[in-house]
C-alpha cells in the first residue's frame, strides 16, 4: 500500500504544479509578512522590516525547488523538459535541411529555364493599350 500512496503523491504533484506551486507561494509571503509585522513591532522601519525579514527567511527560489524535490518527480519533469527540447531541435533541423534541400532544388530548377530575349516579349490586350507599365 505504502507504494501505491507514494505513486499517488508523485502524479499529485506533477498533475497538480502550478497548484501547489502557488500554495507554496502564498504560504511563504504569509510567513515573511508574520515576521515583517514581528520586526514593524519591535520598532523597525517598514522597509528594513521587510528585507530583515527576508533575510532571515532565505533564500525563497532555493526552499521553493528542495520542496520540488522533495515530491519525487523533479527527475521525470526533466526527463519530460529534454524531451520537449530534443523535439523542438529535431523539428527546426528538418524544417533547415528541408528548406536547404527546397532551395536547391529551386535554384536548379529555376536555372534550367529557358531565357527569354526581349525581342519574343508580347503584349496581350484589345489593341488599344500597350499594357506596358508607365504608358
Amino acid at each position: 500500500m505504502n507504494w501505491l500512496h507514494k505513486i499517488h503523491h508523485q502524479a499529485q504533484g506533477l498533475l497538480q504544479k502550478q497548484k501547489l506551486d502557488a500554495e507554496m507561494d502564498e504560504e511563504m509571503r504569509t510567513h515573511i509578512e508574520v515576521r515583517t509585522r514581528e520586526n514593524v513591532q519591535a520598532g523597525m522601519p517598514p522597509d528594513e522590516a521587510r528585507y530583515a525579514a527576508l533575510k532571515q527567511f532565505g533564500w525563497t527560489e532555493t526552499i521553493k525547488e528542495t520542496c520540488r524535490e522533495q515530491r519525487g518527480v523533479t527527475w521525470l519533469e526533466h526527463i519530460i523538459q529534454d524531451l520537449r527540447y530534443g523535439a523542438r531541435r529535431s523539428v527546426g533541423d528538418v524544417v533547415g535541411t528541408q528548406s536547404a534541400a527546397w532551395d536547391r532544388a529551386g535554384v536548379r530548377q529555376w536555372s534550367e529555364l529557358p531565357r527569354l530575349a526581349g525581342a519574343k516579349l508580347c503584349s496581350l490586350g484589345n489593341g488599344s493599350e500597350s499594357g506596358l507599365a508607365g504608358e
